[in-house]
């Protein structure tokens, strides 16, 4: 994706942002877990803040836009959600 669409990333860089791959491995991870292990509640929680933090250092440092962290996260999702239905 990020040489079909060629976004920059808010930072100088050499690379492209779009899609986030790191939001994408870790929602695929997260949505994997979750859809193929009976959890309770709160393990699902430490889940999606685990998730959640390194994306916002991905943000916060301006490595990725709130736009590439978003779609790299529904990529993870969908293939998470599809490989598990898939199985």
């Amino acid at each position: 994706m990020k040489k079909l669409f060629k976004e920059s990333r808010p930072i100088k860089s050499t690379t492209y942002g779009l899609s986030s791959t790191k939001a994408a491995t870790l929602v695929f991870i997260a949505t994997y877990l979750i859809l193929t292990n009976k959890l309770n509640s709160s393990t699902v929680v430490i889940i999606v803040t685990a998730l959640l933090l390194p994306l916002f250092m991905k943000y916060y440092s301006k490595e990725h836009s709130l736009k590439q962290l978003f779609i790299g996260g529904l990529v993870g999702l969908l293939f998470g959600y599809f490989v598990v239905k898939n199985i």
